[in-house]
């Protein structure tokens, strides 16, 4: 049974003088399994948003992304480090924002329709920095 893990992060980065803020998210999926290790990465902009929205629609994005392309799945590891979106997922932060309401009720209808489970893991900053270069990438794409 092969193991998947995603990294997965967002970002908002503010307007200066020569380019308007953009937001974006990135992750970096690992597969370990008896055929050796591959990965994939994924980097996208999104509608200038804050940086919490950025983080929700990373994870959201990589369990789409597993549910579609990840056949041989029986467990699948999301790493991020934003405590928020780790503490909402399990249900001992409120979801109180509208937007994040709604991505977190995207979320839940994925994984609920999944041949999969899904554990959301937090990990330092510092051991997501793949994640965090591609979210980088992602919000500075143009449009």
């Amino acid at each position: 049974m092969a193991q998947y893990k995603f990294q997965t992060d967002g970002s908002h980065l503010s307007a200066s003088k020569h380019r308007p803020s953009s937001t974006g998210f990135g992750w970096l999926l690992t597969k370990k399994g008896k055929s050796g290790f591959s990965s994939q990465k994924a980097f996208r902009q999104i509608e200038p948003s804050t940086n919490n929205v950025a983080e929700w629609l990373a994870v959201v994005d990589a369990v789409e992304y597993a549910k579609k392309h990840l056949h041989d799945a029986k467990f699948v590891i999301i790493e991020t480090d934003s405590e928020l979106v780790v503490k909402q997922v399990a249900g001992e932060y409120q979801v109180k924002n509208q937007r994040l309401k709604a991505i977190k009720a995207q979320y839940n209808r994925i994984v609920n329709n999944t041949p999969f489970s899904v554990q959301v893991k937090h990990i330092p900053r510092e051991k997501n920095q793949m994640a965090d270069s591609l979210s980088k990438l992602g919000s500075l794409l143009n449009r």
